[in-house]
């Protein structure tokens, strides 16, 4: 069932009728939208738990005075929004959408939600239904595995080898492979992975006839000992095809614990082993038989955590708001019965979190205290569980994050042409009437993260200035390298300042000392006016677009009631008609990118 409800952030009237209305003024702002867009186009959300996902509002002066219409499926998710985003909580299995709308604009994010218990703490380790595969020639098999401890974006680092490929051809898809045979005879198929510490292995056996080959096979090829409740477990394994199985002396037991200390003790005898826990972790066992081409493995898991035990939390979102007061969750175990030793909770939080609040641990609570704006999640374990849970921390109205009208991001380049191979470029950008310390939360952001396919940036750093009429500046630098031919855009916000900053990327192919990308350009992409009346003139130039075009130039979707734009092609003339910020769009047909011109009109500093 899908459910459309706006959610009011101004005070609500009811009539006696009981009908909800909205006031003229959040009419009139909500009038006054250019956009609107999620921070993310898709998500994944586990069942019970929360995931945030922020919202953002052109322009950015009246996010807080207007209210998105809220478009969901009620059966599995259900939300706590406001204009700034929403908090998502997964509710059933099952893949839907979110949609927000204002004035016409809609930002939509595809979810995905998920039945999961938590987040899997224990060393990753690949599984799978069998380790034997039985054929014939000319026959073929599909075989999969799984990662224990992986999400499925991790199914695509899995790495198919065979030993012989006319006995065990393969042809594998992430954690899928088909096998083929092209030949009696017995091979051996790995899938490994670089999460995991060991690979996993396969025996193929094609015959025509009857299987005749021996070979060794058990019950269990994963074995899990719980140091809680016993630390020793006995293994037995299986020879096939021999008259040889009671010969104790030609069955080996080894241990490969992976060029560490081991995990495990062991001690064999035929086909069975005694294997006794020695401290937390992953070792394999390989058993061999003399008649046997290839050795049997069982991987050994060591661990303290007690089955169907799993960690719980006070809150699945602490809401914090203002910056008065701590806010604490805490933890407990569930299905336990026995004592919970408190001290063995621990936290993780995100290198983030100290920018945005301060966080005090003890034992099994977290207290927060806010600074600014934002989310971020802190993972809580205990060492009788194998799951860990999460708490979504959401950040709002912290006295860091108040918006100053005076204070804007500015940078000394707003496009960089580059070649693949050309040189580092280094980009300074200042936040204008910031202060020490200020320089550390510039937030960098490109599609893609930090891992995207078109551009390479360094962590920002920076140093702070003062500069005469301009007041205090704080001063970051981001470096950036090309990696692919196309296009990015890297944005630098700032919790102080109410527009981000976008830095258009271009790269080329080959390093040949010419670029051939068309854009446009300013040398001016910040204005301030002193008050109502006062004007300046910003000129924009291309970058191979011929001078002769720039007639096409266009200005628009910037708030009339703060500033008027008297435009002739490539310059103009901006006004100020009001107090405020304002946004100007500056466009071209042949331009591959928009300019942004931020304008303040009124005091910077008291």
């Amino acid at each position: 069932m899908k459910k459309t409800v706006v959610l009011f952030a101004a005070a609500l009237a009811l009539s006696a009728s009981c009908q909800m209305f909205t006031s003229p003024e959040e009419a009139s702002d909500a009038a006054k939208v250019t956009g609107i867009s999620f921070g993310k186009s898709s998500l994944s959300i586990s069942i019970g738990s929360d995931e945030y996902l922020p919202l953002s509002i052109a322009p950015s002066d009246v996010q807080n005075k207007v209210t998105p219409k809220w478009e969901y499926d009620e059966n599995l998710i259900s939300i706590n929004a406001d204009s700034y985003g929403v908090i998502i909580t997964g509710k059933q299995p099952g893949s839907t959408y979110i949609k927000a709308s204002l004035n016409g604009y809609t930002a939509t994010c595809i979810l995905s939600v998920a039945n999961t218990s938590g987040t899997y703490i224990g060393e990753p380790y690949i599984y799978s239904g069998s380790g034997i595969v039985e054929l014939q020639p000319q026959a073929s098999r599909n075989i999969s595995v799984s990662l224990m401890g992986g999400s499925a974006t991790d199914y695509s680092g899995f790495a198919w080898t065979t030993s012989d490929s006319m006995i065990a051809d393969i042809a594998s898809a992430m954690n899928n492979c088909v096998v083929r045979s092209y030949k009696t005879g017995t091979a051996q198929i790995t899938a490994s992975h670089p999460l995991a510490k060991y690979p996993y292995t396969f025996i193929v056996h094609s015959y025509t006839d009857d299987l005749s080959e021996p070979y060794l096979s058990t019950g269990m090829n994963i074995v899990t000992i719980n140091k809680t409740e016993s630390a020793v477990k006995n293994i037995t394994v299986s020879l096939h095809n021999s008259s040889n199985a009671e010969i104790m002396s030609r069955y080996h037991w080894e241990i490969d614990s992976g060029g560490e200390e081991p995990v495990i003790s062991l001690s064999g005898n035929g086909n069975t082993a005694v294997v006794a826990a020695l401290a937390s972790g992953l070792n394999r066992i390989r058993v061999s038989h003399d008649e046997c081409g290839w050795p049997l493995y069982i991987l050994v898991r060591v661990t303290t955590a007690v089955t169907n035990v799993f960690v719980t939390t006070s809150v699945s979102t602490l809401e914090v708001r203002g910056s008065a007061y701590a806010h604490t969750v805490s933890a407990d175990l569930s299905g336990y019965s026995g004592f919970v030793d408190k001290s063995k909770f621990i936290w993780a939080l995100p290198d983030e979190a100290a920018l945005y609040a301060d966080c005090e641990i003890y034992e099994n609570n977290l207290s927060v205290t806010g600074k600014l704006n934002g989310a971020f999640k802190a993972k809580v374990s205990h060492e009788l569980s194998d799951y860990a849970r999460t708490v979504l921390v959401i950040l709002r109205e912290q006295d860091g994050s108040r918006i100053d009208n005076s204070v804007y991001i500015t940078t000394d380049k707003n496009y960089v042409q580059t070649k693949i191979g050309a040189e580092t470029i280094p980009i300074s950008v200042a936040l204008v009437g910031g202060s020490s310390g200020d320089e550390n939360s510039f937030v960098w952001s490109v599609d893609g993260g930090e891992n995207n396919i078109f551009v390479k940036f360094e962590t920002t750093h920076g140093s702070v200035r003062s500069r005469a009429v301009m007041g205090n500046l704080a001063q970051g630098t981001l470096y950036i390298s090309p990696r692919a031919i196309g296009s990015a855009t890297v944005s630098v916000s700032h919790p102080k300042s109410s527009y981000s900053t976008d830095i258009a990327v271009l790269p080329e192919g080959e390093d040949t000392g010419t670029i051939s990308a068309r854009f446009i350009s300013t040398a001016k992409n910040a204005v301030v006016l002193e008050e109502p009346g006062k004007s300046a003139d910003v000129s924009i130039y291309g970058v191979n677009i011929p001078q002769t075009d720039l007639y096409m130039t266009t200005w628009s979707d910037f708030d009339r009631s703060v500033v008027s734009v008297a435009a002739n092609g490539a310059s103009a003339a901006i006004t100020a008609d009001g107090f405020g910020r304002a946004r100007i769009k500056v466009s071209h047909p042949l331009s591959a990118i928009d300019l942004f011109i931020d304008v303040t009109v009124g005091e910077l500093y008291s």
